[in-house]
């Protein structure tokens, strides 16, 4: 094996008819390589390939440094937090966390259909909604006895994780400018900013995780983020997970 006129030093093994060559250092990243089986290759038989067998490959980009994702405390129970509102339409479907409102009583969380108990709500899967009003017979997760305790415990964990994604630099990694239209990219792990308005219309919006599940993505963005036709889907590929991406304005 070459990397161009350079030969890659290495070793060959055998087991049965598979060989293997296992390179002494690790590749290159975003380098291509030459691979030649010689005619000197034979089978069983002892007949030798008529030709060389060359074929070329490139190894992939080296992964980029990982953002140090921010500790959410009680707020991570949730897969819809705010402060004043949340309203949904009919059709609408969400599962694997809590809904919850911080500043507003139960009714400031609308167009959802009750469910059979307190909290339930039969869009919601696998999850519970909450609200500072709320009272018995609604429940709270240990070992908060009441709806202000609990509520009040969110709000302090949802400032403290706010404030970390605001920081600039991220511990883990230098922050990168965000394009202002993220239709058609593919982004890696990092650290995105920008002063502007965001959209993603133009096509969907990949985040790759180029195989690494704990990669993490901190979107900065002072100003408004609006999705649309022909795109505005965020597709997560090589698996990229939703529990990594977060999102917040600067400080």
């Amino acid at each position: 094996m070459k990397q161009g006129a350079t030969p890659v030093t290495g070793a060959v093994t055998y087991t049965g008819v598979t060989a293997v060559f296992t390179s002494a250092s690790n590749l290159a990243a975003g380098t291509t390589y030459t691979a030649t089986v010689t005619t000197g290759a034979k089978d069983l038989a002892g007949n030798a390939l008529a030709t060389n067998k060359v074929w070329t490959f490139t190894t992939g980009t080296a992964l980029a440094a990982n953002p140090t994702a921010p500790v959410l405390g009680e707020a991570g129970r949730f897969v819809l937090l705010a402060s004043q509102a949340i309203t949904t339409t009919v059709g609408s479907a969400v599962s694997n966390g809590g809904i919850g409102i911080i500043d507003r009583a139960r009714t400031f969380i609308s167009g959802f259909t009750p469910g059979a108990g307190p909290g339930t709500l039969v869009e919601l899967t696998n999850g519970l909604s909450y609200a500072p009003d709320d009272v018995t017979p609604f429940t709270f997760p240990a070992p908060y006895a009441s709806s202000v305790a609990f509520i009040t415990q969110v709000r302090t964990d949802l400032g403290i994780a706010y404030t970390f994604l605001a920081a600039d630099p991220n511990p883990g990694a230098p922050t990168q400018v965000l394009p202002i239209e993220l239709g058609e990219l593919t982004l890696t792990r990092g650290v995105y900013k920008t002063a502007f308005n965001v959209t993603i219309q133009t096509g969907d919006l990949t985040l790759d995780a180029q195989g690494n599940p704990n990669s993490v993505w901190i979107f900065t963005i002072d100003g408004t983020l609006t999705t649309g036709a022909p795109g505005g889907n965020i597709v997560l590929s090589n698996g990229a997970q939703a529990k990594n991406v977060y999102g917040g304005r600067p400080a």
